[in-house]
């Protein structure tokens, strides 16, 4: 039995009791003689608590009643007794009650006042949240945390937790002979035991293991509820997993041997001892495995044993170092999966501050995970330091994701300068159940079930709700805890099977049950051939998966898809049903150009050719650097790929399409780059040799102070050369030292200090500013700079509303600003509606409100100081009450529609192009309305961004946008709607004149991998990126 499944049925179950019992004395005995029984009998958790809690309590009133009435039947004939407890006792029982109260008054706040709160002075929940001005399920969770304390230090007190913990629930039971002064405290005590339960729980009833009881597992924060049953029964499907000969394709690829993971940790290119070291995989994000880490070896060696064929994240960390993931797929064949080397590198980039929550309070213990496997915990403060990827080929590189016991998990992309000062406000978790069904109603074990943020195109700099697992049990059920409050999309993956995606918002601290249905999927057997030879190594996948303009390469997110193996064969499992285009990653395929998926399996040959490659070396004045990015980019723009070298500076590009190429190296460990200046020819199946040399590492240093000469930490120091466009971008640290590098030198820099890349002006220098720094060369460097600013910083505080003027809780508030990449203020409003922005220099902001059902509102020109600033926010829906400004839904297409597609366009079966309007032309700096009138078809699964592309002779105009303002998101579309959608653009005064053609479409994603919407039906020819051309406007200067 959940104990805080109990806790949560602790107020309304005293209410009956007094009902009942009709003394509060009495009524205390029956809660706490309810919770015994609880104990004793582990009710099924498949069923509902509260009636099962009411009959009990109602069990042990009348039971209650009987022995009343016998025992005043006795006093009657008996001369009255006095009851004696052996001295021995009371004295055990008197230090107890000692040791438990002094425990709770050593409690840091604030968890002591709201323990003191609600069990001494009997508050509930709700009245300490009114009272403290923040959500109940704040409340709730430091209840929680403060009695996982009280467990700790009683277990530092009394040693191991069997030897204390029946002492604790015989005392529970019992309680002491005292006045009834204390009888608040009793309950205390009572509850202490009661959420100690799960130990008594195993010292008690150790529980059949009977997946039918056990209820659901879970991943994340959760998983420390797990009870008896449930880790017998993940631990058994685990085992069974590994041995199943067709296991789904999300735990491992069929007919592929496991194999060893092992490999060295090393730091400044000798082995890294005490290393701590992590291995992630699907099994271990849905919970199925416990964390699997290990410290490294004096020799720096680390050895995860045999595993399972899947690819894995390895981590490695030691404070003061990169977190760093290195990915091990044991399905690729010609993978050296042995002699893994991870290589940790100097702090360049990361993030450092405190993780809160809404009230302001610290959250510690809080883990701050790189890409979600490895990484450091926040202190008693909430106070957190943490080293990331300085560069990274893609943005989950740089990915951090921010979890804590009884809060919804975030993560957020870190920037890529510096290290940014970044305070994480958590929201409570909330919680979504259910069951996984076949269409004949039957349960699905093993379904892998995934939530993620349904968000057309996150913010990189601002934290998001992160990806959450869950897997399904016999029964089918599920638990998907620890969920940031938003608008979700959940799916679950079976073997052969899948759920279509559904939409649910959850609130925070809120739960909600829902069913997800799988329907069949395909199976593909195959073989990869290349001249009627089998390939190794080659990956094959669903080209529906891909964003738009990436290669598989470019792709660290997982996608569905199989390696071939020795002899050519691999085994796809969940791919949709109907007609898909395959892709295939080294090499190009040739053949078939596209297959029909069936439910069940089919089996086919793949005809594929070699791509050419380019491979060589990075140096920095004849020495090896490893860790460097390095890229590649041909005469078209979809030519462009990235890749990191290994330990030994070593890198490969083994997928470019017969182009020509320019080849650049940047390392921030070095503190140098390269823009290499002659093209390389390459054609398919050719190698080229090519050797990268970072000849540009100029550097300025120096440091930041304030008027008073103090110095001024996380300030942004930018150095542009604006004649040669050279630019170098840095942080200050706790001391104000700053050292931005890379440089080509041979000019002078200008100098700006700001409080953050997102401020919307830099600090004013104090006296006169400094005059342009000379670099001679790229090997120039500049040492001991001082820049005195004045480092004023201001904050902007408000309220968020919806229209009947009522404040809106757990609203996310953050600063719009232009750098997308930058890492931005953030703020979570109270049960008031209050949110307040700090460290803004001075200037006019942006601010954006998300609420917790994807409703947004954006507010303009909100300059740095002002205080009682009001944030209007509408209800994400589509609805007659959306502003006419921004458009309309309705049922019936307008009458009259200015300019009409010459055939049927439509998006993905889904949404069909009526029609549009735009002025044939304007001028630049003018703005001017872009109408699209659209039908809803078939319901949508997710939000897609609406984007406008005006391609003029030089520039681009870019006008992409959330429909209708954000009020009304693609996945809220019903078919039959007509959505009529206003948008202003403008071409800014420094473009060309000229004739600029209008591109339309639906995209999502985070950049650079953006994914658009398909184009299922559209005029000939069709363009290969998803995107239909309405008309062309002459823009005139």
């Amino acid at each position: 039995m959940d104990p805080e499944a109990l806790l949560a049925e602790a107020g309304w179950l005293k209410r009956l009791a007094v009902t009942l019992a009709g003394d509060g004395d009495d009524a205390d005995d029956l809660v706490q003689e309810s919770w015994i029984t609880a104990w004793r009998r582990n009710p099924d958790v498949s069923q509902p608590l509260r009636p099962w809690l009411a009959k009990v309590l109602r069990d042990h009133s009348r039971m209650r009643r009987r022995a009343d009435s016998r025992r005043m039947q006795r006093e009657a004939a008996v001369p009255e007794m006095n009851e004696t407890v052996a001295p021995d006792d009371l004295l055990d029982q008197v230090r107890l009650h000692r040791l438990l109260v002094d425990l709770v008054l050593e409690l840091d706040e604030p968890y002591r006042s709201t323990v003191l709160a609600r069990f001494v002075e009997g508050q509930t929940s709700a009245a300490i949240a009114k009272r403290l001005d923040v959500p109940e399920s704040t409340v709730r969770w430091r209840l929680r945390e403060a009695l996982a304390r009280l467990r700790t230090r009683l277990d530092d007190v009394n040693g191991d937790r069997k030897n204390w913990s029946p002492a604790v629930l015989a005392f529970a039971r019992k309680g002491v002979t005292v006045a009834d002064a204390t009888k608040k405290v009793m309950l205390l005590i009572a509850l202490i035991a009661l959420l100690l339960g799960g130990v008594v729980l195993l010292v008690m009833n150790p529980g059949s293991g009977d997946p039918s009881s056990t209820g659901v597992t879970t991943s994340g924060s959760g998983a420390a509820r797990v009870h008896v049953g449930v880790a017998k029964w993940k631990l058994g499907a685990f085992a069974e997993l590994r041995t199943d000969q067709r296991p789904p394709g999300w735990f491992a690829q069929e007919g592929v041997k496991p194999r060893r993971i092992s490999g060295t940790v090393r730091v400044d290119g000798a082995p890294a001892s005490g290393a701590l070291v992590r291995l992630e995989d699907e099994a271990s994000r849905v919970g199925l495995v416990s964390q699997r880490q290990t410290r490294t070896a004096a020799d720096g060696r680390f050895d995860f044993g045999v595993q399972p064929a899947t690819r894995y994240d390895v981590g490695a960390y030691l404070p003061g170092r990169v977190a760093t993931i290195r990915r091990v797929d044991l399905r690729d064949p010609r993978l050296d999966s042995e002699h893994v080397v991870v290589v940790l590198e100097p702090c360049v980039v990361g993030l450092y501050g405190k993780v809160v929550d809404a009230s302001g309070g610290p959250i510690a213990q809080a883990q701050l995970l790189a890409q979600g496997v490895i990484g450091t915990e926040s202190d008693a403060n909430g106070s957190f330091d943490i080293c990331l990827n300085a560069q990274g080929h893609a943005p989950d590189d740089r990915r951090l994701v921010v979890r804590a016991s009884g809060y919804g998990t975030v993560e957020i992309i870190a920037p890529l300068v510096g290290r940014v000062r970044h305070h994480f406000m958590l929201s409570p978790e909330a919680t979504i159940s259910g069951r996984v069904l076949n269409a004949k109603g039957e349960p699905v074990a093993m379904a892998n079930v995934r939530v993620n943020w349904d968000e057309a195109a996150p913010r990189p700099g601002t934290e998001q709700p992160a990806v959450v697992h869950a897997v399904s049990d016999a029964n089918g059920r599920f638990e998907l805890s620890a969920l940031a409050p938003g608008r979700l999309r959940i799916q679950a993956l079976a073997r052969g099977a899948a759920s279509t995606p559904t939409i649910v918002d959850v609130r925070a601290g809120a739960s909600k049950e829902i069913q997800l249905t799988v329907s069949e999927r395909g199976v593909l057997r195959g073989r990869v051939l290349s001249g009627g030879r089998p390939v190794a190594g080659v990956a094959v996948f669903d080209r529906a998966e891909l964003p738009t303009y990436q290669a598989r390469s470019q792709i660290t997110s997982r996608i569905n898809e199989a390696v071939s193996q020795e002899d050519g064969t691999f085994v796809l499992d969940g791919l949709s049903i109907g007609t898909l285009s395959l892709g295939t990653s080294p090499y190009r395929l040739r053949s078939p150009a596209s297959i029909r998926i069936s439910p069940g399996e089919q089996s086919v040959d793949l005809d594929v050719e070699q791509l050419g490659s380019i491979v060589g070396t990075v140096r920095r004045k004849g020495k090896a650097i490893p860790n460097t990015l390095v890229g590649t980019s041909g005469t078209k723009w979809t030519n462009r790929r990235t890749t990191e070298s290994d330990e030994t500076g070593r890198f490969v590009f083994d997928d470019l399409a017969a182009d020509e190429y320019l080849l650049f190296g940047h390392s921030p460990a070095a503190g140098a780059f390269v823009n290499l200046d002659k093209r390389i020819r390459v054609e398919p199946g050719t190698r080229t040799e090519m050797d990268v040399e970072l000849r540009y590492g100029a550097s300025i240093s120096g440091s930041v102070v304030d008027t008073k000469g103090s110095p001024v930490a996380g300030a942004f120091v930018n150095f542009d050369w604006r004649e040669a466009d050279d630019l170098s971008n840095c942080t200050t640290d706790a001391a104000g030292r700053f050292r931005c590098t890379a440089m080509t030198g041979g000019g002078a820099y200008r100098v700006r200090v700001a409080a953050s890349e997102a401020s919307a002006k830099p600090y004013d220098f104090v006296g006169t500013p400094p005059e342009p720094i000379f670099l001679r060369d790229g090997d120039a460097h500049v040492d001991d700079l001082r820049l005195s600013v004045d480092a004023r910083t201001l904050r902007v505080t408000g309220t968020v509303v919806d229209r009947a003027d009522q404040p809106i809780a757990d609203a996310r508030v953050f600063v719009n600003a232009p750098e997308i990449w930058a890492s931005v203020p953030t703020s979570v409003t109270n049960l008031r509606g209050e949110f307040e922005l700090r460290d803004l220099s001075p200037g006019s902001y942006g601010l954006l409100v998300i609420g917790e059902d994807g409703s947004r509102t954006l507010v303009e020109g909100v300059a740095a100081g002002t205080t009682g600033v009001r944030l209007v926010l509408d209800a994400a829906k589509c609805d007659d009450s959306i502003d006419a400004k921004l458009g309309r839904v309705q049922r019936e297409a307008p009458s009259s529609i200015a300019h009409r597609p010459p055939t049927r366009v439509v998006w993905d079966e889904r949404i069909e192009l009526l029609g549009w309007d735009v002025p044939p032309r304007r001028r630049v700096g003018e703005p001017f309305q872009i109408l699209l009138v659209y039908k809803v078809l078939e319901p949508i699964d997710r939000s897609w961004k609406i984007f406008i592309h005006l391609d003029g002779p030089k520039q681009r105009v870019n006008a992409d946008h959330e429909p209708l303002g954000g009020r009304c998101p693609t996945s809220t579309w019903k078919p039959g709607d007509v959505i009529i959608d206003r948008t202003s653009v403008r071409v800014d005064p420094r473009f060309d004149a000229g004739k600029y053609d209008v591109w339309i479409g639906f995209f999502g994603g985070l950049a650079p991998n953006w994914k658009n919407l398909s184009l299922s039906i559209a005029p000939e020819p069709r363009h290969e990126h998803h995107r239909f051309k309405l008309t062309s406007v002459d823009i005139e200067k």
